[in-house]
């Protein structure tokens, strides 16, 4: 079924990389490989030609891929390879992109100027705690290793060289080692206080920071990055929705009319869909000890905390309760579950099962749908095959070079392994879902970061608290009865207990 959503951007079935590019021109956004990276800042005339290219290369493949959504059709020859030629070129530009900001980077570096150390003369030494009046070091933001001048840096993130580097900083002013980091006043949530101070507020993580965790949770290898995303800048937020098919009785409808007659009237109907964003944090404290290890702390931080709210958030696009977290798509009503076979084994997915879920999978869906299975059907899918004993056919095929990576097909579909996917035999076990039909309300800024170490002072342990706000659902409230047969088809399927 095709949803009519009012007041919602319809999505077009692209590819990652088209798609990527196509929403980056038109919101004005150019593309790197470096999430540090932003070419637009460099203002080079060959630059700017290099992405004006990419994006009308963009553009081109959308309207290829778009013509053959709105045609319902398999691409011909010359299409398939226009778009195929498109993206080559785009990659092509990309690297010679990335080459000519690094040199140009690299040559405004070393013009630069570079801070001036001096050394305190020892009047100007504060004295130590102990009360013995033995000088202790000064330290100042050109001078400590962990500062650098915030002059030239990057300014999403504050100037430090990478989130240990700020950690770091952080650890220093709470403790009193030195003048607090001149980079800190930039990132310090409250100036009308004590900027050094911790008690303040706490120091707000740079967002180059917040924006390398986030990855990990938007990654179209994730749940997430493959659902209807839309953003939000309140706790809440109301689309009006028609459900109403072209073969129903309510809703728009069309009449064939005789010559010099009236149609008959109809009138639209919508229901009001409302998602209330619910809150996902995540608390971690972290030892003085792995603060001073700098870059290992910035590595830990940013894959722990995407790898932990990734699966938490795509265990609850595909299970979760409705209540206080996302309405999974397994408890929704709107969920088919397609038989298994009479007499079939425990435990087992066989052939006819896929068929019968491809069958039940509107074919306006089929186009951006994946099979979410758990990571124990793989071994079986591998082995399945379709005909007869003489001849067969295999249903899954595993990657095939850049074309398919990182990822199987089943039926000519994304095979995604996830482990929040029930244990085989269970319902949940192997899905076959089109996750743009599950929409998504995301809080704008997306995850909030603060530190601060004043939680566990008397333990050395400061306190790291990252926070997101995010609710989901199904954007069907229901299963799609066709015109003519008795099957009920839906976006949303799943096998059977066996």
């Amino acid at each position: 079924m095709n949803l009519i959503k009012s007041g919602v951007r319809a999505h077009v079935c692209l590819s990652a990389l088209t798609a990527t590019l196509a929403i980056a021109a038109a919101d004005g956004i150019h593309l790197t490989n470096d999430a540090e990276d932003d070419v637009s800042t460099l203002n080079d005339s060959t630059i700017n030609g290099y992405l004006e290219r990419q994006a009308n290369l963009a553009a081109d493949s959308s309207a290829i891929l778009a013509k053959l959504d709105e045609e319902k059709r398999e691409p011909t020859t010359e299409e398939a390879q226009s778009v195929k030629e498109n993206t080559a070129e785009i990659n092509r530009l990309q690297g010679l992109i990335n080459m000519r900001a690094d040199a140009l980077r690299i040559s405004a570096s070393l013009a630069a100027p570079k801070p001036r150390a001096t050394t305190p003369t020892a009047a100007a030494q504060p004295q130590d705690n102990n009360g013995g009046g033995a000088p202790r070091p000064a330290f100042s933001a050109a001078r400590d290793s962990g500062a650098r001048s915030a002059q030239g840096q990057h300014a999403r993130t504050q100037g430090f060289g990478h989130f240990g580097e700020f950690s770091r900083a952080v650890l220093n002013a709470e403790l009193g080692r030195g003048d607090l980091d001149v980079r800190l006043r930039n990132a310090s949530v409250s100036v009308s206080g004590n900027e050094g101070s911790g008690a303040d507020g706490g120091f707000l993580v740079p967002p180059e920071y917040r924006d390398r965790i986030l990855a990990h949770v938007f990654d179209e290898s994730d749940l997430l990055g493959r659902t209807d995303q839309q953003i939000t800048s309140r706790n809440s937020i109301s689309f009006p929705v028609d459900e109403n098919t072209p073969w129903g009785t309510s809703g728009v409808r069309g009449y064939w009319v005789g010559e010099g007659n009236a149609p008959s009237q109809s009138k639209h109907s919508f229901r009001e869909r409302t998602l209330k964003t619910n809150k996902l944090a995540a608390l971690c404290p972290v030892t003085d000890e792995l603060l001073e290890d700098a870059p290992s702390l910035g590595n830990y931080m940013e894959s722990a905390v995407g790898r932990v709210f990734s699966y938490i958030i795509g265990n609850s696009i595909i299970d979760g309760s409705g209540a206080g977290q996302p309405l999974g798509f397994l408890r929704s009503p709107a969920l088919v579950t397609v038989a298994a076979e009479g007499g079939q084994t425990a435990d087992t997915v066989n052939a006819a099962n896929v068929t019968n879920m491809w069958a039940r999978m509107p074919a306006t869906n089929r186009m951006s749908a994946i099979w979410l299975v758990n990571p124990d059907v793989e071994a079986q899918l591998i082995r399945l095959t379709l005909g007869g004993s003489s001849v067969a056919f295999p249903v899954y095929m595993p990657p095939n070079g850049l074309s398919q990576s990182p990822f199987a097909t089943l039926l000519g579909r994304p095979v995604v392994p996830h482990m929040a996917c029930k244990a085989i035999g269970d319902v949940g076990d192997i899905c076959y879902v089109d996750l743009k039909q599950y929409v998504t309300a995301v809080k704008t800024g997306g995850i909030k970061t603060d530190v601060s170490m004043h939680l566990f002072f008397d333990q050395g342990v400061s306190a790291f608290r990252f926070v997101m706000r995010i609710d989901g659902r199904p954007w069907p409230s229901q299963a799609i009865t066709p015109p003519n047969g008795s099957s009920t088809l839906s976006p949303f399927l799943a096998l059977a207990a066996r």
